[in-house]
């Protein structure tokens, strides 16, 4: 992506592309922190889900799906159209800054979905995830 005005097709791409809460929930915490682990992304990206949803907290089973999800579905298609670096050996999520359209885009869903995402709620969470495996 460039900051050169998009093509429709562009846009086609990136509506299509963040069109996936999982995908959206991703980008904002990377917005927050530029890098963190898959394993990290998936406590905090199913936290926000469970909040969103009025559920509990996920738990070892579905965070593990979506890890996979993450690492098979949701990073790569980021990837693919620039958003986001994935280093699978790593197991590592870095964000490419946001331009053109897509830091607009981003603004604007953040900002709808803002009011039911608990970021401190996710962070903690992923904490005690993390120290209970």
């Amino acid at each position: 992506m460039t900051n050169e005005p998009p093509s429709s097709a562009d846009l086609d791409v990136v509506l299509g592309v963040i069109s996936e809460r999982e995908r959206r929930f991703a980008l904002y915490y990377l917005r927050e922190r530029e890098s963190t682990s898959v394993r990290r992304l998936a406590d905090v990206v199913g936290t926000w889900l469970a909040v969103e949803d009025g559920t509990a907290p996920a738990n070892v089973e579905e965070r593990d799906r979506l890890i996979e999800a993450l690492r098979g579905t949701h990073l790569p298609a980021l990837s693919d159209v620039g958003l986001l670096e994935f280093d699978r050996e790593a197991d590592e999520v870095t964000l490419v800054p946001p331009c053109g359209v897509v830091d607009p885009l981003l603004e604007t869903t953040a900002s709808l979905e803002q009011a039911t995402r608990v970021p401190p709620s996710a962070e903690a969470a992923a904490a005690r995830n993390e120290r209970t495996l």
